[in-house]
Protein backbone atom coordinates (compact mmCIF):
# COMPACT_ATOMS: atom_id res chain seq x y z
CA UNK A 1 0.00 0.00 0.00
CA UNK A 2 1.27 3.39 -0.72
CA UNK A 3 1.89 5.63 2.04
CA UNK A 4 1.45 8.23 0.54
CA UNK A 5 -1.86 7.64 -1.24
CA UNK A 6 -3.88 4.71 0.30
CA UNK A 7 -3.74 3.47 -3.01
CA UNK A 8 -2.87 -0.66 -3.03
CA UNK A 9 -0.63 -2.04 -5.43
CA UNK A 10 -0.72 -5.57 -6.49
CA UNK A 11 2.27 -7.26 -8.32
CA UNK A 12 1.21 -10.72 -10.32
CA UNK A 13 2.99 -13.73 -9.28
CA UNK A 14 3.63 -16.85 -11.69
CA UNK A 15 4.17 -15.66 -15.39
CA UNK A 16 7.20 -14.80 -17.29
CA UNK A 17 6.62 -10.59 -17.40
CA UNK A 18 5.05 -9.64 -14.14
CA UNK A 19 1.88 -7.19 -13.92
CA UNK A 20 1.23 -4.00 -11.83
CA UNK A 21 -2.15 -3.54 -10.83
CA UNK A 22 -3.74 -0.64 -8.45
CA UNK A 23 -6.73 -0.26 -6.77
CA UNK A 24 -6.93 3.30 -6.03
CA UNK A 25 -7.95 4.66 -2.77
CA UNK A 26 -10.32 4.97 -1.05
CA UNK A 27 -11.14 1.59 -1.66
CA UNK A 28 -14.76 0.12 -1.00
CA UNK A 29 -15.77 -1.77 2.14
CA UNK A 30 -19.09 -2.74 0.27
CA UNK A 31 -18.68 -3.36 -3.46
CA UNK A 32 -16.02 -4.80 -5.56
CA UNK A 33 -12.68 -2.90 -6.24
CA UNK A 34 -11.56 -3.29 -9.33
CA UNK A 35 -8.21 -3.56 -10.02
CA UNK A 36 -6.38 -1.38 -13.20
CA UNK A 37 -3.49 -2.82 -15.09
CA UNK A 38 -0.86 -0.18 -14.99
CA UNK A 39 2.55 -2.00 -16.55
CA UNK A 40 4.35 -5.14 -16.32
CA UNK A 41 7.73 -5.43 -14.53
CA UNK A 42 11.05 -6.43 -15.99
CA UNK A 43 11.18 -9.38 -13.25
CA UNK A 44 9.48 -13.19 -13.72
CA UNK A 45 8.37 -15.47 -10.90
CA UNK A 46 7.69 -12.49 -8.02
CA UNK A 47 7.17 -13.99 -4.38
CA UNK A 48 6.76 -11.06 -2.44
CA UNK A 49 7.32 -6.74 -2.24
CA UNK A 50 7.12 -4.07 0.02
CA UNK A 51 6.93 -0.29 0.04
CA UNK A 52 9.32 1.39 2.45
CA UNK A 53 7.80 3.67 5.26
CA UNK A 54 8.30 6.81 3.64
CA UNK A 55 7.03 5.47 0.27
CA UNK A 56 10.37 6.18 -1.61
CA UNK A 57 11.64 2.69 -2.47
CA UNK A 58 10.08 -0.63 -2.81
CA UNK A 59 11.62 -3.63 -2.60
CA UNK A 60 10.35 -6.83 -5.17
CA UNK A 61 12.12 -10.69 -4.67
CA UNK A 62 11.41 -13.34 -6.72
CA UNK A 63 13.30 -16.81 -5.82
CA UNK A 64 16.64 -15.43 -7.41
CA UNK A 65 17.18 -12.25 -6.10
CA UNK A 66 15.74 -8.89 -4.83
CA UNK A 67 16.04 -5.46 -6.75
CA UNK A 68 15.08 -2.14 -5.73
CA UNK A 69 13.39 0.72 -6.95
CA UNK A 70 13.14 4.65 -6.00
CA UNK A 71 9.82 6.27 -6.58
CA UNK A 72 11.27 10.14 -6.91
CA UNK A 73 8.65 13.02 -6.91
CA UNK A 74 7.38 12.72 -10.44
CA UNK A 75 7.91 8.94 -10.45
CA UNK A 76 4.30 7.17 -9.13
CA UNK A 77 5.25 3.73 -7.77
CA UNK A 78 4.05 1.65 -11.54
CA UNK A 79 6.41 4.04 -13.62
CA UNK A 80 8.99 3.15 -10.93
CA UNK A 81 8.38 -0.71 -10.95
CA UNK A 82 8.69 -0.89 -14.78
CA UNK A 83 12.34 -0.04 -14.59
CA UNK A 84 15.19 -2.12 -14.07
CA UNK A 85 15.59 -1.70 -10.34
CA UNK A 86 18.75 -1.81 -8.82
CA UNK A 87 19.92 -6.00 -7.27
CA UNK A 88 20.37 -5.46 -3.84
CA UNK A 89 22.37 -8.10 -1.10
CA UNK A 90 20.33 -11.25 -0.87
CA UNK A 91 21.53 -15.13 0.43
CA UNK A 92 19.35 -17.68 -1.56
CA UNK A 93 16.75 -19.41 0.50
CA UNK A 94 15.37 -22.54 -0.15
CA UNK A 95 12.07 -21.29 -1.18
CA UNK A 96 12.29 -17.36 -0.44
CA UNK A 97 8.93 -16.11 -0.39
CA UNK A 98 8.58 -13.16 1.84
CA UNK A 99 10.51 -9.67 2.40
CA UNK A 100 9.68 -6.49 4.35
CA UNK A 101 11.29 -3.05 5.21
CA UNK A 102 12.38 -2.69 9.01
CA UNK A 103 10.30 0.14 11.16
CA UNK A 104 12.97 2.85 9.96
CA UNK A 105 13.60 1.79 6.02
CA UNK A 106 16.66 1.33 6.87
CA UNK A 107 17.29 -2.77 5.98
CA UNK A 108 14.99 -5.16 5.28
CA UNK A 109 14.12 -8.83 6.35
CA UNK A 110 13.75 -11.99 4.54
CA UNK A 111 12.16 -15.65 5.31
CA UNK A 112 11.89 -18.82 3.34
CA UNK A 113 8.73 -20.59 3.44
CA UNK A 114 9.64 -24.12 5.31
CA UNK A 115 11.36 -26.99 3.69
CA UNK A 116 11.79 -30.63 4.39
CA UNK A 117 15.05 -30.35 5.74
CA UNK A 118 15.99 -26.68 6.26
CA UNK A 119 15.46 -24.81 8.88
CA UNK A 120 13.98 -21.45 8.82
CA UNK A 121 15.96 -18.72 8.84
CA UNK A 122 15.22 -14.74 9.13
CA UNK A 123 17.69 -12.81 7.12
CA UNK A 124 18.24 -9.00 8.39
CA UNK A 125 20.21 -7.21 5.52
CA UNK A 126 21.32 -3.48 6.12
Amino acid sequence: MDPKSGDIYIISKREEQVGIYRVAYPQSTTQMNIAKKMGQMKMSWVTAADISPNGKYILVKNYTGIRRFKVGRKTSIAEALTRKGKNMPYKLEPQGEAICWDAKGKGYFTLSEASENSPQILYFYK
